[in-house]
């Protein structure tokens, strides 16, 4: 992280603090460190200089409020309000039809993210996904505030509803399949995220999950990049991916890194880290270099799912702190899954070759043998392959054999040679038995030949 971007991380978490707070963060912060201090207590003062410069509202009226008209929509209460502003859920005033939407208000105190907002009008037009909240409508009020109107989901975090429903572990995976395939649906549109976590994904009755919130989305168009940005740049820290927490660019595989987070959280109930601080050295350090624990470790703990170890290297490798070490796409991501759901080996993690004829013949040969040709084969090259490892066994138990009886010969009593060799009274395994039927073959048409 640049020395520029540090500071002004340290100094939105100073203005974070009461002033009594202040002075103790800079001394911890800046230790030994003189000039980040001069730059941190001049920014205090130039903020403290230019309060009340905003005091007033950024809009010449009031903020929309209840049974207020927004074009053929009155809003009815509102849901919520966050980063990017307040959000009402409406119905439509005519008598055209009746339909509940939600309408998302720029906040009057956020001026500057206007044209940011502008971006979100644009980039939820583009996208048409059933696990994506879709963009019906937007506007502005007569005093230009910008607005949009929204699918309204009537839902819960994907969490709660997990727990709520008590879904199993592969009822879990499938949900979070279709979230992996609307974040792929985005991310081929050159659209990032950037916030997602449970808040941001609600599942309905239907038990369908839907996207919201493109708010702090970003286009990886070059255009797209200049969008001003005061300050740091928004996200929730508990899903934030190393790159993030750092103040660096954002791509693609920050969104992948959030969902391991979320599929974490899904398989334990519990997030990776644990930060109960605002101080950003700290959501630094926790995010970049503390490994998060095997989920399989954490739910054993709790009495939680059984999960194996295949599923650990999946969440492990999208929670990887390197870029280059998570998946390349949310597509990667869903293939490994699936793989694990159909009892295939996983790319996530290094399987000997055994491990992965055995998962090959479980999960494929075995479930539907007698109508593929195919799978018979690759059953048959199992076997052979087995055979061909006890090979040299059942040679040395036929020389071992043929030196029980030395003073035989196929010219005094050919029809008792060679002496019969008889299989162990218990087989080791089902292998044995063609392990040894090849060299004992060889070891007649051997005895037989001419010297």
């Amino acid at each position: 992280m640049t020395g520029q971007a540090r500071t002004l991380r340290l100094f939105d978490a100073l203005l974070e603090l009461p002033d009594h707070q202040r002075g103790e963060f800079i001394s911890r912060e800046c230790a030994g460190d003189r000039k980040l201090r001069d730059e941190l207590e001049a920014l205090l003062a130039a903020d403290a200089a230019a309060a009340g410069f905003l005091d007033g509202p950024l809009l010449p009226t009031a903020q929309p409020q209840a049974d207020q008209r927004v074009g053929p929509y009155r809003l009815l209460r509102e849901l919520g309000s966050g980063g990017m502003g307040r959000v009402f859920l409406a119905e439509r005033a005519d008598t055209l039809y009746a339909k509940q939407v939600a309408i998302k208000f720029l906040r009057h105190d956020l001026g500057d993210l206007r044209e940011r907002f502008g971006n979100e009008r644009r980039i939820l037009a583009a996208l048409d996904h059933p696990n994506i909240a879709k963009l019906i409508d937007a506007g502005n009020l007569a005093h230009d505030a910008p607005y949009v109107v929204m699918e309204y989901v009537e839902g819960e975090p994907i969490t709660r509803h997990c727990e709520r429903a008590s879904l199993g572990l592969r009822q879990r995976i499938e949900l979070f399949l279709q979230v992996l395939e609307a974040v792929e649906h985005a991310h081929a549109h050159l659209i990032v995220h950037r916030d997602l976590k449970p808040e941001n994904i609600l599942v309905g009755g239907d038990g369908v999950p839907k996207l919201l919130d493109f708010g702090i989305a970003k286009l990886l168009e070059p255009e797209a990049r200049g969008l001003t940005r005061t300050g740091w740049s928004p996200m929730t820290p508990e899903y934030a991916g190393p790159e993030q927490a750092r103040g660096e660019s954002v791509g693609t595989a920050s969104d992948v890194y959030s969902l391991g987070v979320l599929l974490f959280q899904l398989l334990t109930g519990e997030r990776p880290y644990v930060i109960a601080t605002l101080s950003p050295a700290e959501i630094e350090r926790i995010v970049c270099q503390v490994e998060p624990p095997r989920p399989s470790a954490l739910a054993h703990a709790h009495g939680g799912a059984n999960i194996d170890r295949d599923l650990d290297h999946i969440v492990l490798k999208a929670l990887s702190k390197e870029v280059a070490g998570r998946y390349r796409s949310c597509q990667q991501f869903a293939d490994d899954l699936r793989r694990y759901l159909e009892g295939r080996p996983v790319h996530a993690r290094a399987t000997p070759p055994l491990q992965i004829a055995l998962k090959f013949a479980r999960a494929t040969a075995l479930r539907s043998a007698p109508r593929s040709p195919l799978r018979w084969r690759c059953c048959s090259a199992l076997a052979w392959h087995w055979c061909r490892r006890g090979a040299p066994t059942s040679r040395r138990r036929s020389r071992a054999a043929s030196a029980i009886a030395p003073s035989a010969s196929p010219s005094s009593s050919p029809a008792c040679w060679p002496p019969p060799i008889r299989p162990p009274a218990v087989a080791r395994s089902p292998w044995s038995a063609c392990s040894m039927r090849p060299p004992v073959a060889w070891n007649r048409r051997r005895a037989v030949m001419p010297r």
